[in-house]
C-alpha cells in the first residue's frame, strides 16, 4: 500500500505540475473570463476528488471495523452502521457533485484548444481524467 500510496503522490505531483505550465500558457493566450473559468474549475476538480477520497477512506474503516466487530455491542454496532449509511449518502452526493463539474470539462478543453493547441486540450482532458 505504502508503494502505491507513493506512486499516486507522484502521479497528482505530475498532474499539479502540468495543470500549472498548462495554466501559465493559457493566461498568456486567453481572455481573463475564460482564465477564471479554467482556474474554478481545476480548483473544483481538486476539491472534489480530495472529497470523495476522504469519504472513501472514511467509509472503508467503519466497514472494516463492522466486518471485524464481535457481536456483543449491539448499540456500537447500530452506531456504526448509521455512520456508514451516512459516509455512504454523502459518497453518493459527492459524486453526483463530480459528475456534474466534470460536464463542464468539455467546455474549458474547447477554450483551451481556441487559444492553445489541440494537444493542449487533450493533455488537460488526460489531467482531468488522472
Amino acid at each position: 500500500m505504502r508503494e502505491e500510496k507513493a506512486c499516486l503522490e507522484l502521479e497528482y505531483e505530475e498532474n499539479e505540475t502540468g495543470c500549472k505550465i498548462l495554466e501559465d500558457r493559457f493566461r498568456e493566450a486567453a481572455e481573463g473570463s475564460k482564465v477564471e473559468k479554467f482556474v474554478l474549475h481545476w480548483s473544483e476538480i481538486k476539491n472534489i476528488v480530495a472529497l470523495i477520497l476522504s469519504l472513501t477512506g472514511r467509509l472503508v474503516k467503519v466497514v472494516n471495523i463492522l466486518d471485524n466487530m464481535e457481536w456483543n455491542g449491539v448499540d456500537e454496532r447500530e452506531d456504526l452502521q448509521r455512520k456508514r449509511d451516512k459516509l455512504e449518502d454523502q459518497l453518493k452526493e459527492a459524486k453526483l457533485i463530480w459528475f456534474k463539474i466534470d460536464k463542464r470539462t468539455e467546455t474549458v478543453s474547447v477554450y483551451i484548444e481556441q487559444n492553445l493547441t489541440r494537444l493542449d486540450r487533450i493533455r488537460f482532458k488526460r489531467m482531468i481524467k488522472r
